[in-house]
């Protein structure tokens, strides 16, 4: 049996104005939150890898309110208050904790080194199973990673210089006169000042490359749809590494109990299908997201389909090719022409079963909580993040509005509502519209 082991990522909660401040000259105070962001993003994305690879635990340590974190970095990781003092402090409190609950490889690594890959990280941990301490030396002088396998003394941390140009060097002489066996681990950036952005821009959309297999959540928003859920649930519990989340915004049915009785996860929202998506996103635990109506059924091999797009570089997310559970010459005409807008404009809508990466859908801030259009508005966020796939099989979705409505209503209400949103007429406004075209 391996040894209890963990990766702690420090970071902060960005805010405009007290993150990155060293680059607010460059990219102004909203930039440099966002950049910081992301690239915590990004390592925790790779220590999520390693993690699953090595079955070790993940931890996000955090400067700022605990409360944000789901919201801006999900729920892969545990969230955890770095706690009072400086830097030194914090990191030999945080190796402290891990000793008390048993880990006994522990490797701490900073949010803002996106250099600092899964295969660092692995290689960090198994040296600890050979040498008492390992650092990663990044090069502005100061380290990107310690990592420890047994509790390191207190003159590692007391009195160093933080931020300044011989810290690495200092702890690593500390620790050989302390008679500790070091492994150095290659040296790595950090992203601090602005002559240091050229080592992020040529990565900045190259995310990480996801394991062969990485598990994927599905996030399905429901209201009143217990006959849907009955039908659907069966065919996603037998995909492996496969979450089910579904996500209530207030139903009188028997939806819950429905979702209940197939083990799925089970959240409650407030109503509106943007807040419900955004609440499955942030509790989902897997690197993959896919977006599910309850009327909508995925075609077979629907995850290694999936995976196989998403581990393409760059990949920021995609959909599945379009089809409705009716036949005839109108309902051949709708899937023409919604196939031929995905393949052509890359805008799908939400009942094609969008997916991403999470770490792109939370440095994209979710769905637009917005009551009408939430999905074509992300979809065009997520197209300028990086390549966006449509896959060959085909979501079935229910032809059920177009049915109960009338065809030529709802097939020419969505052009007209979509014609009006480009003019900039709003939201709101559109959905009062929605709902007196099909008597809601």
């Amino acid at each position: 049996m391996s040894l209890p082991e963990r990766i702690s990522v420090f970071s902060r909660v960005p805010a405009a104005g007290n993150s990155k401040t060293r680059l607010i000259p460059a990219l102004g105070d909203e930039g440099a939150a966002r950049l910081q962001h992301s690239l915590s993003l990004r390592v925790l994305t790779h220590a999520g890898i390693a993690a699953r690879r090595r079955d070790s635990q993940l931890e996000l340590r955090l400067e700022g309110p605990r409360d944000q974190a789901a919201r801006l970095f999900g729920s892969t990781a545990l969230a955890v208050n770095q706690g009072p003092g400086e830097l030194g402090t914090r990191m030999a409190r945080c190796l402290d904790q891990g000793r008390r609950h048993g880990v006994q490889r522990h490797v701490i690594v900073g949010g803002d080194c996106p250099h600092a890959d899964a295969r660092i990280l692995d290689e960090a941990l198994s040296a600890l199973a050979s040498h008492e301490l390992v650092l990663g030396p990044a090069r502005d002088g100061g380290y990107y990673l310690i990592g420890a396998a047994s509790a390191p003394p207190a003159e590692l941390f007391r009195d160093m210089p933080w931020g300044g140009g011989e810290v690495f060097s200092k702890t690593l002489d500390r620790a050989r006169a302390s008679g500790l066996s070091v492994h150095v681990l290659p040296e790595r950036p950090d992203i601090d000042r602005p002559d240091d952005l050229q080592h992020w821009q040529p990565i900045s959309r190259d995310w990480p490359q996801l394991e062969d297999k990485p598990p994927i959540s599905v996030i399905i928003p429901v209201l009143n749809e217990a006959g849907n859920l009955a039908s659907l649930l069966p065919t996603l519990g037998g995909e492996p590494d496969v979450e089910v989340l579904v996500v209530d915004g207030g139903s009188r049915d028997d939806s819950l109990r429905v979702a209940e009785s197939h083990g799925v996860r089970v959240l409650e929202s407030p109503p509106g299908r943007a807040a419900q998506l955004n609440l499955g996103a942030r509790q989902a635990r897997c690197p993959l997201l896919l977006f599910l109506h309850a009327d909508s059924r995925p075609p077979e091999g629907w995850a290694g389909m999936l995976r196989q797009a998403m581990r393409r570089s760059g990949q920021a997310g995609g959909a599945f090719r379009f089809a409705v559970d009716r036949t005839g010459l109108r309902y051949r005409l709708l899937t023409t022409l919604t196939n031929w807008r995905s393949h052509w404009l890359r805008l799908p809508y939400g009942d094609q079963g969008l997916f991403c990466r999470s770490e792109t859908f939370h440095r994209l801030g979710g769905f637009p909580e917005m009551p009408i259009m939430e999905d074509y508005a992300f979809v065009r966020r997520l197209r300028r993040a990086g390549g966006f796939h449509l896959l060959k099989g085909s979501v079935v979705s229910s032809a059920r509005n177009w049915e109960r409505a009338g065809f030529w209503r709802v097939f020419l209400l969505h052009r007209g509502l979509l014609l009006a949103w480009h003019l900039g007429v709003d939201v709101e406004r559109l959905a009062q519209w929605r709902c007196r075209m099909l008597g809601r």
